[in-house]
């Protein structure tokens, strides 16, 4: 920037030069022009420095924490002033422009003169001709001393004109130099920002990557294991699982003979107490017959004995013995006796059998019922297992 407005300053002053020298022919008309030009000027740079000395272009200097949108803002207001500057720079090109066109129309004037004094020079031999050439020499001399004083007035004016722009613009340009150098502050401040953040960033992606490489790693090493370190694992566990199955296997099989022996002891239990109940049933009539029988054959003596032992109706036999009419009946009477004794006997021993069975029973249907159980313990174990075993078949 500052480069450009050095050579800014030189476009300046060699356009002062040529400015100089084409315009002493219309020194009034460009004093005119220059001062509506140099009023303009002076409007713009005071407009501008104003500009320049904004709020927050100082808050931003002052705290230098600029957001990249403040930033963006700041360089688009340089670029609209760097366009006003130009468009100031090319005001006096124009003006330089116009002026040229002047000064060719001047010449062409004054060849139009010349060439009238050439006539007026042939028309010299009359002496008309020559009264005229002297007024026109008269006339052209008070003209060119008129254009020389006016000259030098509008040099001292165009000089004074072109200083004060001068000067505006090595103001302007101090300006510009001293923004462009707080920006060129904040840009190394922003460059180093972004330095550093570029830096974090290269090592966050660093981690990354490392994180990344050392997941796959995670991720291939079980495959590895289970491939080649986990084969003895497996084995074990299908030789486990395969024991447990024998086991499960066993298991139900003794489960399934228990119930058979069961259904076995069951129905031969309920055959024995059935058996068991229709002798018990026919001893009991048997008993009632030989009793209504007795009753009948004995007298009401003999009704009343009936209940004691044997022995005893035996010794009664005898004393009875006298009477050998009763002899028999007293024998078939003792032999029923001893029959219904026997009789008895057989009952009681066949309701003892009969407890003994139901307890039996009752003793094998609870171990079957521990058995049941503890073949479903093992099941859900068996279960459980295989969970596992499916579980680490699968990772």
């Amino acid at each position: 920037m500052e480069h450009e407005m050095i050579q800014i300053q030189k476009s300046w002053n060699k356009g002062q030069d040529q400015s100089k020298t084409d315009t002493r022919n219309v020194a009034s008309q460009m004093s005119l022009e220059s001062g509506h030009v140099s009023t303009q000027t002076n409007e713009m740079v005071e407009m501008k420095p104003r500009e320049m000395q904004t709020d927050p272009y100082t808050c931003c200097l002052d705290k230098k924490e600029t957001n990249e949108s403040e930033v963006q803002t700041t360089f688009s207001e340089r670029s609209s002033e760097d366009g006003m500057l130009e468009e100031r720079m090319e005001e006096p090109t124009k003006e330089r422009k116009e002026i040229e066109m002047r000064g060719e129309k001047e010449e062409a004037t004054c060849s139009k003169e010349k060439a009238e004094e050439e006539e007026m020079v042939e028309n010299k031999k009359d002496p008309m001709g020559r009264k005229c050439g002297e007024r026109m020499e008269k006339e052209k001399g008070k003209t060119v001393e008129s254009v020389k004083d006016v000259e030098k007035e509008g040099d001292d004016q165009e000089v004074s004109l072109l200083r004060e722009q001068l000067s505006q613009a090595l103001k302007l340009a101090s300006e510009r130099s001293s923004a462009l150098i707080k920006f060129e502050l904040q840009l190394a401040e922003h460059q180093a920002k972004v330095d550093s953040l570029n830096k974090v960033i290269e090592s966050k992606a660093l981690e990354l990557t490392r994180k990344e490489k050392l997941i796959e790693e995670y991720k291939l090493l079980p495959r590895v294991q289970v491939s080649a370190g986990d084969c003895s694992e497996k084995l074990a566990l299908k030789s486990t699982i395969n024991s447990l199955q024998k086991l499960l296997g066993q298991k139900e099989e003794t489960i399934a003979r228990y119930q058979n022996l069961l259904k076995e002891d069951r129905d031969e239990h309920s055959n024995a107490a059935a058996r068991l109940q229709e002798e018990i049933r026919g001893l009991r009539a048997r008993i009632l017959s030989m009793q209504s029988e007795t009753r009948r054959s004995q007298p009401q003596r003999v009704d009343d004995e009936r209940d004691e032992q044997p022995e005893k109706l035996i010794e009664k036999v005898g004393e009875i013995g006298s009477r050998v009419e009763d002899v028999d009946r007293v024998r078939n009477v003792v032999m029923r006796a001893e029959e219904v004794a026997r009789l008895q006997e057989k009952v009681s021993t066949l309701e003892a059998d009969l407890s003994i069975t139901r307890e039996l029973s009752d003793r094998w249907r609870r171990l079957a019922e521990e058995r049941l159980k503890h073949m479903d313990r093992m099941r859900e174990r068996y279960c459980c297992g295989r969970k596992g075993y499916d579980e680490v078949v699968n990772w």
